[in-house]
């Protein structure tokens, strides 16, 4: 019912979702909390039913990752005020 829950909210806001689960409890022993370390193999058996806490919020996109070529080489220079930057970047200029 969960997984039916977030796929029918998800198309009903007509953006895609991600679940952000907080909390993760076995329905039968609902007093113990769950190690984020252990196995889930160990607090439930195929079919147990399960609780869920958490939030739904918009998923991220990954953006795009451009090919090497159509990338533009960036130098970066930094330091302290007074430290000579400008100066440097005055040489480099001429000197090409």
């Amino acid at each position: 019912k969960c997984e039916e829950f977030f796929e029918s909210h998800t198309r009903e806001a007509g953006t895609p979702f991600e679940l952000q689960i907080n909390v993760l409890w076995n329905v039968k022993d609902h007093k113990k909390a769950l190690n984020p370390n252990e196995k889930l193999s160990e607090h439930f058996a195929s079919g147990d039913s399960f609780g869920v806490y958490g939030d739904l919020q918009p998923a991220v996109v990954k953006a795009e990752t451009k090919k090497e070529e159509d990338k533009v080489p960036v130098t970066i220079l930094t330091g302290f005020l007074g430290s000579g930057k400008t100066t440097l970047l005055n040489y480099i200029l001429q000197e090409q």
